[in-house]
């Protein structure tokens, strides 16, 4: 069919095809506004770094080796926190909906619903924000409440497992860096004794002496000693802050700086609505283009019937002419109208019967 015949369809019905894209693009954006808003908390988290973790870190540093900022650690340990089902169950026991535990169906959706929702984001070196986004702003906010605070019950608690055992262990190697210390600062005051050296000393030929030399390895021994016991001093000092901090229900190493804040995603925008809007008139014109070959395919065969129709008016119709057949003769009773060909077969007939007999009576002589 070509190409002129559509468009004369179009044509004829387009304020049909007008109606239909506009019809389209109208149940499209009212749709939108049927679709429910997204809720999502945020909370932000701060965490503090001892002086001697400080320390530790600028020291690989400048060695060039890798480490995880004091919130990447933290944020790595709630996400795996997040992962087991038994810490989800715990931070639903902490809100409302602890009534959906012992459902089977009601708690598995929940928790799922859970570990699907959560996102967790750095902030930066010491912070970072943990997000929960539902469709009931009170589950938003209970949930990402809950989550932070049984977070950093399990850091409290997690300190009080091992907070003991930290402090025996530090006190221990506090007493072994102490003795090193003490031992090399008896040999740096028996060589001094001995011999008035100085990290700088030298002959007059700029040649270091033997002495020289061990003095300058005591020293140099002196300040790591040194340098070990504070590092392990002040580690013992920020740990037992941190025990005893806990023991009274606090953590001076993790705090909510920003309390959960929930905000709305903006669903029904005018963004939302243009993408709607010519989502749906594009669906219409789809739809007008069928209509389109189908009302052309269907007005292509209501003419051809018509035409068909026509047409089988104007043919006539011819009687032909009676013919006359001939009437069968009557025969007479025993008559039969024979052929050369049926008499002929007839005599070949009766002259093979004739021939069989006549064997027939010569077996019966012999």
């Amino acid at each position: 069919m070509s190409l002129p015949r559509y468009i004369n369809t179009f044509f004829r019905h387009w304020p049909i095809y007008l109606y239909i894209s506009l019809l389209m693009a109208g149940l499209l954006v009212g749709f939108s506004f049927t679709i429910k808003p997204k809720y999502t908390t945020s909370a932000t988290v701060w965490v503090e770094q001892s002086s001697f973790l400080d320390s530790q870190l600028q020291r690989s540093a400048n060695d060039g080796s890798n480490y995880a900022s004091p919130a990447s650690r933290k944020s790595s340990v709630l996400s795996e926190y997040l992962m087991l089902r038994t810490f989800v169950r715990d931070v639903i026991k902490g809100t409302p909906y602890q009534v959906f535990l012992g459902d089977a169906v009601k708690e598995g959706d929940l928790i799922k619903d859970i570990m699907d929702n959560y996102n967790i984001k750095l902030n930066g070196y010491n912070s970072f924000s943990i997000q929960y986004s539902n469709n009931s702003p009170d589950r938003s906010y209970d949930i990402t409440r809950s989550i932070v605070e049984r977070f950093l019950y399990e850091q409290r608690e997690e300190i009080k497992r091992t907070g003991q055992s930290t402090i025996s262990l530090l006190k221990s190697q506090i007493d072994a860096a102490q003795r090193t210390l003490d031992s090399t600062e008896s040999n740096l005051k028996d060589m001094l004794a001995r011999y008035p050296c100085t990290t700088s000393s030298a002959t007059q030929n700029n040649q270091v002496s033997e002495e020289d030399l061990q003095c300058q390895v005591l020293l140099q021994k002196r300040d790591t000693a040194n340098s070990n016991y504070n590092s392990l001093v002040n580690r013992l000092s920020s740990t037992e802050d941190m025990y005893n901090a806990a023991l009274d229900g606090k953590d001076i190493s993790l705090r909510v700086v920003d309390q959960p804040e929930t905000y709305e995603a903006n669903t029904n925008n005018k963004l939302t609505f243009l993408i709607f809007g010519l989502g749906g008139f594009l669906v219409g014109v789809v739809l007008s283009a069928l209509a389109i070959v189908a009302l052309t395919w269907t007005d292509n065969t209501v003419r051809m019937r018509a035409h068909a129709a026509k047409l089988f008016e104007n043919i006539k119709t011819f009687e032909l002419p009676s013919i006359k057949t001939p009437k069968p003769r009557k025969l007479r009773s025993g008559q039969i109208i024979q052929s050369p060909d049926v008499k002929q077969r007839m005599l070949s007939q009766l002259k093979w019967a004739q021939e069989d007999r006549n064997l027939d009576n010569k077996g019966g002589v012999n």
